[in-house]
């Protein structure tokens, strides 16, 4: 190839990653502060004056600005450096006349921005008596003001009115450089020191940019309030549905005042053509009201925030892909199972004229029995939060109509009893994807752990989720939680969002350290996770550490077990400290019949550059490096397996650094009342006693170690005791309980 011709598809890569990175350059009044909450949760919103494309990124401060520094405004810069800031990034491109709604928690809780992104530097805590906030683009958060490119709004409450020294103490600013008060900058000494303000919507309408601006920037025209308002982003731009072009949500023609956006009024009426939010849209609005006999239609990928009111009908469908079984739940409120029947092709069932789809029930003993599977007469109304199971006769759409769910949702747990099991299948009841760490940390006390469970069907399995590394539900998504209560839990509208890929199986992108284990019998493949982060332990991390699916059976299965405090349970995640990586041993479970040859595989990311993955089999007392592509280990199983004790997983420099002897990794467990388990041993001779709570000796035995050991109890009171184990290595201590 010519060295020129190189040289021009060196060129156009380069353009194409430029362009692929753009963001839009703003000015000054392109950006407006619409709402400040300084009580709760603190809360702002602000407005786009111009359209934006994706990956558009503003700085918001509460640094205020010296523009007399160093007297006569011959050195402009920040008064001070150590307030909050906001850095927020459009994750599409967005159009004039959005709003974002951002909600700072007190106590530096976790953020949450209505469309985008948001990080946070500092600590963000609007304050009642005066505060500021400055809006600005530039290449980082305040340092010495040549990190901005272009100031864009500043936000002015409280005693203080505009000054030349700004100070941190006081909360104090200046009006940056280039803006103008009352043009885009406001103030509001003289009018209110009221710590809740919104505008009130004087002017309506995107169509004239430059009135609306100078509206935003006019004290009279905000609502104030000093008692807990708890203003949010104000729904003020009306536009109305006219289908002048055709059926696409996103055709700004289709609309009387520019394509909806968050804090929008939106109408329907009844016209020829009925809107459609295609595949790929993201749709967000203030008040829908649909008068439109059709209704509205959101299309599989599409999704729908309304942060305000809504009314009418809108038809939700979600595109499966195959005939094998789905987890879902109705986006939608209203729908009966006479219509589903009607507007959906569901797989007929084996007997009494049942069909393909079909709630959980919990209290049957026999999991065969779980599924309460409706039939060909069925006109049962569904329940919002509450999932199902689904399968089609053919691939397409599975398809729901009803009303949106414009409020919080709230579903009661069911426990099931001494032959149930205590899981519940519950499912996303938005038309946008919702945060399952925001909804289990919000109903922790309701479940057992922070943890979903999400069914792949791909793999035919249950994938645990859990809060700490959130999974995005996608609209019409079923997943299980364990109760922990017959209590409610409650879906937040506020936990919604838009995400680039409509997916059921939608995975959260991290570059946490992490060791994915991999077994298969060729034919099907299990998983389990190994997460390395900072502040969690070896014990159990409620949150971080998830166990493996428990409402049905799993007669093959891959899971590991605490390295610290184990009790038994079989996790599907386990999350440990990123940091002395050499001392910790991982024991390793399988589920698998005998006979079945076994190959394991591992993928490991982020680890530290010279740690490497060891695979232990203590039976054959090999270890096999697994992190290497192309490495596995294959076995043969001669008899039926069901636990831990044969394979270790290790990280480590060198296989001649492990030492397979220490006791830091051994577990003591109650297996029931009469039994105690010991895991992690080496096959030498051990000695195990146990004391009651006065020190009185109840058990000494001894034993030679067989991978895991089972100790049988005396027959004891309830109570707490104390094990001590020893062998040629030291001694362990363990406390117990008997119930």
């Amino acid at each position: 190839m010519k060295k020129h011709t190189i040289l021009i598809l060196l060129l156009f890569l380069i353009i194409g990653f430029n362009k692929a990175w753009a963001q839009t350059i703003l000015s000054a009044g392109d950006v407006a502060i619409t709402s400040f909450n300084a009580d709760t949760n603190d809360e702002i919103s602000f407005i786009l004056l111009k359209d934006i494309t994706a990956n558009t990124k503003i700085y918001l401060t509460e640094n205020g600005w010296d523009d007399d520094a160093n007297g006569g405004g011959a050195a402009p810069t920040w008064g001070n450096t150590n307030q909050g800031t906001l850095e927020w990034t459009s994750s599409s491109a967005m159009r004039v006349g959005a709003q974002i709604q951002v909600t700072t928690p007190k106590l530096n809780a976790t953020l949450k921005v209505s469309e985008g992104t948001i990080i946070k530097y500092g600590t963000w805590s609007t304050l009642a008596s005066s505060d500021s906030i400055i809006i600005y683009q530039g290449t980082a958060k305040p340092d010495d003001g040549t990190e901005v490119t272009q100031f864009i709004w500043a936000f002015n409450t409280g005693a203080n009115d505009w000054v030349s020294d700004a100070t941190g103490s006081n909360k104090t600013t200046g009006i940056p450089t280039g803006l103008i008060d009352g043009t885009n900058a406001i103030s509001f000494k003289g009018v209110t020191e009221d710590d809740n303000l919104q505008y009130n919507c004087n002017v309506t309408s995107v169509n004239d940019i430059t009135a609306l601006r100078t509206s935003l920037a006019t004290e009279s025209n905000y609502n104030t309030n000093n008692t807990n308002a708890n203003y949010k982003a104000p729904i003020c731009i009306t536009t109305t549905w006219n289908g002048a072009t055709d059926s696409s949500w996103s055709n700004t023609a289709n609309w009387s005042d520019a394509v909806p956006s968050y804090g929008f009024n939106v109408t329907i009426p009844d016209l020829a053509k009925a809107p459609v939010i295609g595949s790929n849209t993201a749709a967000s609005v203030g008040n829908l009201t649909i008068t439109e006999t059709e209704g509205l239609t959101i299309n599989s990928g599409g999704t729908l925030i309304v942060s305000g009111t809504s009314s009418g009908n809108v038809t939700y469908k979600r595109n499966l892909a195959t005939t094998n079984w789905y987890s879902v739940s109705p986006p939608v409120s209203g729908e009966i199972m006479t219509d589903m029947r009607a507007n959906n092709d569901f797989a007929p069932g084996t007997s009494g004229g049942r069909i393909g789809f079909a709630p959980y029930d919990n209290s049957q003993a026999d999991p065969n029995n779980r599924w309460a599977y409706f039939t060909t007469s069925s006109n049962d109304l569904l329940i919002n939060g509450k999932g199902y199971t689904a399968k089609l006769a053919t691939t397409g759409n599975i398809s729901y109509t009803g009303t949106i769910n414009d409020t919080d949702v709230s579903i009661g747990l069911t426990q099931g009893g001494v032959n149930g099991n205590n899981y519940n299948l519950l499912g996303n009841p938005y038309t946008a994807f919702i945060n399952s760490g925001f909804f289990l940390k919000s109903n922790t006390a309701e479940l057992v752990q922070e943890e979903i469970y999400i069914w792949n069907q791909a793999s035919s399995q249950y994938d645990t989720k859990v809060s700490g590394i959130s999974f995005k539900v996608a609209p019409g998504q079923g997943f299980f939680v364990e109760a922990n209560s017959t209590n409610n839990v409650t879906f937040t509208k506020a936990i919604q969002s838009h995400e680039t890929i409509g997916t059921f199986q939608k995975t959260a992108n991290t570059t946490i350290p992490k060791i994915t284990l991999y077994m298969s019998d060729n034919t099907s493949s299990r998983y389990t996770d190994i997460y390395y982060i900072n502040m969690t332990t070896t014990g159990f991390d409620n949150g971080y550490d998830g166990k493996l699916f428990g409402g049905f059976p799993q007669p093959f299965a891959l899971y590991t077990h605490l390295i610290s405090d184990s009790k038994g349970d079989n996790f599907q995640i386990q999350s440990l400290p990123n940091s002395n990586h050499e001392n910790m041993m991982i024991p390793i479970g399988i589920n698998a019949d005998g006979g079945k040859k076994i190959t394991f595989t591992a993928h490991a990311s982020s680890l530290p550059s010279k740690i490497k993955v060891y695979l232990e089999d203590r039976l054959t007392h090999t270890f096999t490096r697994l992190d290497v592509a192309n490495n596995n280990y294959k076995i043969t199983l001669s008899e039926p397996m069901n636990g831990i004790g044969r394979f270790y997983l290790h990280t480590t420099e060198s296989v001649l650094n492990i030492d397979t002897n220490y006791l830091e990794n051994v577990s003591i467990y109650k297996k029931d009342n009469s039994t105690l388990r010991v895991v992690g041993l080496s096959q030498k001779r051990s000695k195990l006693k146990l004391f009651n709570i006065l020190g009185k000796q109840m058990l000494n035995a001894s034993f030679t170690s067989n991978k895991v050991q089972d100790i049988s109890l005396p027959k004891l009171t309830k109570g707490i005791y104390f094990v001590r184990l020893e062998t040629d290595n030291g001694y362990l201590n363990k406390k117990i309980i008997l119930e």
